[in-house]
């Protein structure tokens, strides 16, 4: 059954459920207009659709008095639901899907316990997680062409040269042995 509860600081904005979904609630709007003057406009109710931000974890957009701010969803239930994180912790999510920010599958623990999480479930270093740009062979090709220039292993792999830099540099792609 989905449950849904505020999120803090947007109470009557924005709710989240413990599914891992967030809605905007209805409401009235102040809309300015520089031709037409203040008015008011209806919000209707809606499900917001996240997006994956760089790093693969779905997040939204929350609007409060003309300022607009990004949050990762997984944060949003597990604050709604378990409780602010105890100092030094921050969300786990125990299947290791980034994408996956249902109640069920976060805990609070230490960045330790979340790297152990991500090689225990093989998306450190980035090639399982959902925004990779490389895969593990194409990432072994480009660490045996150290010889090659970086800008031609990056033109021929679709990526920047820094991305081959760091996988030369092991800076990214950790885990590919």
């Amino acid at each position: 059954m989905e449950i849904w509860k505020d999120i803090g600081d947007y109470e009557g904005l924005y709710q989240v459920s413990n599914m891992g979904r967030v809605k905007s609630l209805a409401r009235t709007i102040i809309k300015r207009r520089k031709l037409l003057g203040d008015y008011t406009a209806p919000v209707a109710e809606r499900i917001l659709k996240p997006s994956p931000n760089n790093k693969g974890y779905p997040v939204v957009n929350l609007s409060k008095n003309g300022k607009v701010i990004m949050r990762t969803v997984h944060t949003l239930v597990a604050e709604a639901f378990i409780g602010p994180p105890p100092p030094g912790e921050e969300v786990r999510h125990g299947d290791g899907v980034r994408s996956n920010p249902a109640l069920y599958n976060l805990c609070y623990g230490t960045r330790k316990q979340n790297v152990e999480d991500a090689i225990a479930h093989g998306t450190f270093g980035g090639v399982n997680t959902g925004n990779a740009q490389l895969n593990a062979e194409q990432v072994r090709e480009i660490r045996s062409q150290r010889s090659t220039h970086a800008q031609i292993l990056a033109d021929f792999y679709g990526v920047k040269v820094d991305r081959i830099r760091a996988v030369w540099a092991r800076r990214t792609y950790a885990s590919v042995i």
